[in-house]
């Protein structure tokens, strides 16, 4: 699957959220010792939540870092994976602990299928299907 290609407001809005976050009271920590990605890649926490993001520009001189990736990634307290609102929105956030990732709707409870994906009881049979053949997990 190819990705989409990252545009300077797909950029700006990835730099933005975590700013905003940031000023919003969550700790900020760099995920690799090299300078060179203290701040392109850093783990965002607050109340249980933890997000993920990457800021990752082509390096040159460097044949091995050579792609864009600007991307947030964000689980719930109970380990599950949520839907990132744009603009940041921490009530959004919260909010989202009760969305299906599937369907796109609010319930009032989510359920795990495969390794992190949050979804209802109403889609999880068919993701599962999906997703969980013999040896996913390993």
């Amino acid at each position: 699957m190819m990705k989409k290609q990252v545009t300077e407001a797909d950029k700006q809005a990835v730099r933005d959220w975590k700013n905003a976050a940031i000023q919003d009271g969550w700790t900020c920590q760099p995920l690799n010792s090299d300078s060179r990605w203290k701040e392109r890649w850093v783990k965002l926490q607050r109340d249980g939540f933890v997000v993920q993001v990457m800021t990752r520009d082509p390096v040159e001189g460097d044949l091995m870092r050579q792609s864009t990736e600007y991307d947030i990634a964000a689980w719930g307290p109970d380990g599950l994976a949520l839907d990132v609102p744009y603009p940041y929105d921490w009530a959004a956030m919260q909010r989202n602990l009760l969305l299906c990732s599937e369907c796109k709707r609010f319930v009032e409870k989510t359920v795990r299928v495969a390794f992190a994906n949050r979804t209802c009881e109403k889609c999880a049979p068919a993701l599962r299907a999906q997703m969980e053949k013999p040896g996913w997990y390993n």
